[in-house]
C-alpha cells in the first residue's frame, strides 16, 4: 500500500543514530576515558580498563531501578564513580575522566551527511521536533534552528519506550497524534512506542536490520535522504 502523507502536519525525529552518529562518538570517548584511567595505573578485578568494560559498568547503572528516570549524563557520571572505585582509584579522578569523556563525546559528534539538508528543506513545510532519551544538543550540531521543540526524556519525565513521551510531543505541537509522523531507528522505542501513542511512523533502517516479526511501520527508509520524496509522493 502506498504511503499516504495527506494528513501529516508535523514531523518528530529521534536523535541518536537517526540525525547523528552517537555510537561512533561514544566509542571514541570511551576509548579515551579508558586510556586515561589505564595511564593512571588503574585496573579492575578482572583485567585492564577498556572501553568495553566502561560500557558494561554504564549499562549496569542504567539497568538499576534507581536510575530509570535519571538523565544520561547522570548515569554516565555514576558509571565513572563506580569504575574508579572498583579499580581502587582516587575519587578525584572521577571529575577528570568524566570531563574528558564529555569533551570528546560532544566534540566527536557528527550529523549524518544528509541530515542538515533534509531538515532545512522539511522545516519549511512542517514543524519538526526532536524526541530523545539522550542529552545531545542539536544546537551544537548546527540544526537547532530547524526544530520547533526539543523533547528530552529527563526533562519531561517520560522515557522511551513509554508512549507518553509521544503524547506529550503531540500536545506541544497542539496537534492530534495521528497527524504527526515519527522517524527513528529503534523498533521498540521509536516504531512501536510512537505507534501506540497514535503517531504514524517511519523506520529508519541504516544498518540493514529489518523490523522484527509482528512489528510494522507506515514506511521504511535506509536514509533520511528519502524522506522528502516519501512525503511529496504521499500528498
Amino acid at each position: 500500500m502506498a504511503f499516504d502523507a495527506s494528513s501529516i502536519r508535523a514531523l518528530s525525529f529521534d536523535g541518536d543514530q537517526t540525525l547523528w552518529d552517537f555510537r561512533a562518538a561514544m566509542r571514541r570517548a570511551l576509548a579515551e576515558a579508558a586510556a586515561f584511567l589505564a595511564g593512571e595505573g588503574l585496573a579492575h578485578e578482572t583485567g585492564a580498563v577498556s572501553a568495553d568494560w566502561l560500557a558494561q559498568v554504564r549499562d549496569e547503572v542504567a539497568g538499576e531501578p534507581g536510575f530509570a528516570r535519571e538523565s544520561m549524563e547522570r548515569i554516565r557520571l555514576e558509571s565513572f564513580v563506580r569504575a574508579v572505585r572498583r579499580c581502587g582509584g582516587d575519587r578525584g579522578l572521577v571529575a577528570e575522566v568524566h570531563d574528558r569523556y564529555m569533551r570528546t563525546r560532544f566534540g566527536a559528534m557528527r550529523l549524518y551527511a544528509e541530515t542538515a539538508h533534509v531538515l532545512e528543506e522539511l522545516h519549511r513545510g512542517y514543524p519538526c521536533v526532536l524526541v530523545t532519551n539522550g542529552n545531545s544538543d542539536p544546537g551544537r550540531l548546527g540544526i537547532g534552528g530547524y526544530l520547533a521543540h526539543r523533547v528530552v526524556a529527563a526533562e519531561c519525565g517520560f522515557f522511551k519506550p513509554d508512549p507518553r513521551i509521544y503524547a506529550h510531543t503531540a500536545r506541544l505541537l497542539a496537534l492530534p497524534a495521528a497527524s504527526v509522523l515519527h522517524i527513528g531507528d529503534h523498533p521498540e522505542e521509536d516504531v512501536t512506542a510512537a505507534g501506540r501513542a497514535g503517531m504514524r511512523t517511519v523506520y529508519l533502517d541504516r544498518a540493514g536490520r529489518p523490523l522484527p516479526p509482528g512489528q510494522r511501520a507506515d514506511a521504511e527508509l535506509a536514509s533520511l535522504a528519502g524522506l522528502p520524496e516519501l512525503l511529496r509522493r504521499g500528498r
